[in-house]
């Protein structure tokens, strides 16, 4: 059985048609015109697909922020609905001869370890409450003593925990000598006491490494990158405005770079992400180890991971609350004798890019630059010109600007109302053919600042869209990015420059 997805981006936005679609579909390796369709969604998709021995498949259909876990008849592709209706419904890739065995926010506010009855549809919340959420499961494949070894996510940080199977057991804590990063894909041996996994870490984009039930031993299987000393690494935290915790990951620079040493906040986009200590890019690792920063990565409220009423804290009109979590995060900066808290440069893509901005104008004295990347200037022409296929997605997300109270609301908040604040130097960056910020929020921002003298270097490329992929221009990018945190670090000329790169 195969997952396929296809969306007709070319049908015209009048055509009912223009939605995602995903197929379950059965397909015969070796005669691939026998595919036969099992099940289709329009505007949803499917995920998470497991084969029962007797041939059925089990699916998780997501449509909008529902989900539904479906049992699909092998001989006639009848679907019959297993269990409720969840939000936020995940089911991993792990099952037992008793039943399947998920991840799930059901009950509370993190995921946690379920069970599917595959015969009654009966789902069963196994683990207790641990604040953090359960986001991958590795099952042994017969009942032979063996546990399930839980991936927790711990402030972005993956965390080992080995759980019985026995409802309200505690989950036990394995591995404490894994470095800080992102567990993938664990899977137990058929027959041995051992897990095998990949770890996204700041010296490797995906090394294995086992872990063994019996003797405790963590052993790597595949070297990580040598060349460079581990940089130090770990979780900041701090309490925002209205005394909510907020977390960053913090990579600090190379010991031999002495005394307070500046600080480059980068903000994920989403805003429905989140930062997580995986494998540094080439940019962020130079501006690290070339020129000695401190990089902070804040999950400020909406990032996903940190439970279900955190990720709906900067909804609608709760959106500058994430400007006032990266306030707090400058009253910390200004509190560490490590980090100069004078030159600070804040940057961000996408939803990162519009919280850059934001930041920008609430925080300029107490900033020496910012970088925008694909950001978003004005709620209101970004949800009115952003594609069609995701403009009521994102309205759930910032809220409707065809209501007029809500319309007056995301023109106040928007950082082109607050360009007169913007007094330090910008970096702007856009692609020309971005379906999903139009290019004209960054043209538009840019105009805005350099009208009244706020020194903008506007970076843009005519074959690139929501990222810069192209080797050519993401060089350019990284060159450009190191120059202008280098001169604003040390208070050189960033006057107005328009950066276009064409092919």
């Amino acid at each position: 059985y195969y997952l396929m997805e296809k969306l007709d981006r070319g049908a015209p936005d009048s055509d009912s048609n223009r939605k995602a679609v995903s197929w379950v579909a059965w397909v015969d390796p070796m005669e691939p015109q026998s595919m036969r369709v099992m099940a289709e969604v329009k505007g949803g998709r499917y995920s998470g697909l497991r084969v029962l021995p007797q041939g059925d498949v089990v699916v998780v259909r997501t449509i909008g922020q529902r989900s539904q876990t479906l049992r699909i008849r092998s001989n006639d592709g009848h679907a019959i609905a297993m269990g409720r209706t969840t939000v936020n419904d995940d089911l991993a890739e792990a099952e037992d001869e008793d039943g399947l065995w998920s991840t799930r926010a059901m009950e509370g506010e993190f995921r946690r370890i379920v069970q599917l009855d595959a015969g009654t549809g009966q789902t069963s919340v196994f683990s207790p409450e641990i604040g953090a959420d359960v986001e991958a499961l590795a099952v042994p494949s017969a009942q032979d003593g063996r546990p399930l070894l839980a991936v927790i996510n711990d402030a972005g940080v993956s965390r080992l925990r080995t759980f019985s199977g026995l409802k309200g057991r505690a989950l036990v804590p394995v591995a404490s000598t894994l470095p800080d990063g992102v567990v993938r894909n664990p899977k137990w041996h058929p027959v041995l006491p051992e897990v095998g996994f990949h770890l996204v870490w700041a010296q490797s984009p995906a090394q294995l490494y086992s872990w063994n039930w019996d003797t405790g031993a963590l052993e790597a299987w595949s070297s990580a990158d040598s060349s460079t000393a581990t940089l130090p690494s770990g979780v900041l935290r701090w309490k925002s405005f209205d005394g909510l915790e907020i977390t960053a990951l913090h990579t600090a620079p190379p010991a031999h770079f002495a005394g307070p040493r500046p600080v480059y906040i980068d903000l994920h986009g989403g805003p429905a992400s989140h930062a997580r200590p995986g494998y540094l890019s080439a940019t962020l690792r130079a501006l690290v180890e070339q020129q000695g920063v401190h990089l902070i990565r804040p999950n400020v409220r909406g990032s996903e991971g940190f439970g279900k009423q955190f990720l709906s804290l900067d909804d609608g009109r709760l959106r500058e609350n994430a400007t006032r979590d990266v306030s707090g995060l400058l009253d910390l900066i200004a509190s560490l004798p490590t980090m100069d808290a004078k030159r600070v440069v804040v940057a961000g893509g996408s939803y990162g890019g519009y919280l850059s901005l934001a930041v920008a104008a609430a925080e300029s004295k107490r900033l020496v630059g910012s970088i925008c990347r694909v950001g978003v200037a004005n709620f209101v022409s970004f949800l009115e010109n952003t594609e069609s296929y995701r403009r009521d997605n994102r309205r759930r997300e910032y809220g409707d600007e065809r209501d007029p109270a809500m319309r007056k609301f995301l023109t106040d908040i928007s950082p082109l109302s607050r360009v007169r604040q913007m007094t330090q130097p910008l970096l702007i960056v856009h692609g020309k053919n971005d379906p999903r910020v139009p290019y004209s929020e960054a043209e538009q921002m840019a105009h805005a600042l350099r009208a009244q003298g706020t020194p903008v270097w506007f970076l843009t490329a005519e074959d690139e869209g929501h990222s810069f992929t192209k080797p050519a221009n993401r060089d350019y990018l990284h060159q450009a990015t190191l120059e202008f945190v280098k001169r604003a670090m040390s208070g050189e000329s960033l006057g107005p420059v328009y950066l276009e790169k064409r092919e």
